[in-house]
């Protein structure tokens, strides 16, 4: 219900929420054609000016969430799709934050809960620290080096390790890893994955608009 406040033509809409006859709760979303990011970005090397166009159209629909006070909080690869089109349409809010003005769209989360996918967590969703816009933001970041690198900034052998290095260790440049991402591009992706929030890009509108920006430099 939540994510159909957004109504973004990048956000995958949910057209119906019901119970079936023996209780059981079932929804009915759109139907898109295409493939996860996550099935695309580890075939090959993807082609810059498509992962410009598919991360400035998930940060468009990030900013649209964001506007109306919804935290995706558990965005990644697998939950992107790209049409055969080449637009990105995200989904699964399953665990998004959520305004107090929308909490009772959404059961409580438990205090100390830890929820959505390591690799991709921010410091402050690690530390219980503020989830906000900004924590997307991070994800983002991640998501665009994964796309343009083929793998993930951070990882470890345990899940401490891993935690542990979101919140202390830098990640290697991209450019190491893709010698042709341009340095401006570069620059957005490291600015994306600052460990402090107010160090990062403030809204999803203002890092789409970086993006496009060093594309074109």
């Amino acid at each position: 219900k939540a994510v159909n406040l957004v109504r973004h033509e990048s956000i995958v809409s949910v057209l119906d929420l019901a119970r079936l006859d023996d209780g059981r709760p079932y929804i009915v979303m759109e139907f898109v054609e295409g493939h996860v990011l996550a099935s695309l970005i580890h075939q090959a090397p993807a082609p810059l000016g498509g992962l410009v166009q598919v991360v400035v159209e998930v940060l468009s629909a990030l900013d649209a969430a964001h506007a109306i006070g919804i935290v995706h909080r558990d965005l990644k690869p697998d939950n992107i799709i790209v049409t055969g089109e080449g637009h990105a349409k995200v989904l699964d809010f399953g665990i998004a934050k959520l305004a107090p003005g929308l909490s009772h769209l959404s059961p409580r989360t438990a205090t100390g809960a830890l929820l959505g996918t390591p690799a991709y967590m921010a410091p402050e969703q690690i530390s219980g620290g503020t989830i906000d816009p900004r924590t997307d933001i991070y994800a983002a970041g991640i998501v665009f080096y994964e796309a343009v690198t083929g793998r993930v900034p951070f990882a470890g052998e345990t899940l401490f390790d891993l935690m542990k290095q979101h919140l202390e260790v830098s990640p290697v440049p991209p450019s190491r890893l893709r010698p042709d991402l341009p340095p401006a591009l570069e620059q957005v992706i490291l600015k994306a994955l600052e460990k402090h929030p107010a160090q990062r890009f403030q809204s999803a509108h203002e890092m789409a608009e970086a993006t496009s920006t060093a594309a074109n430099v």
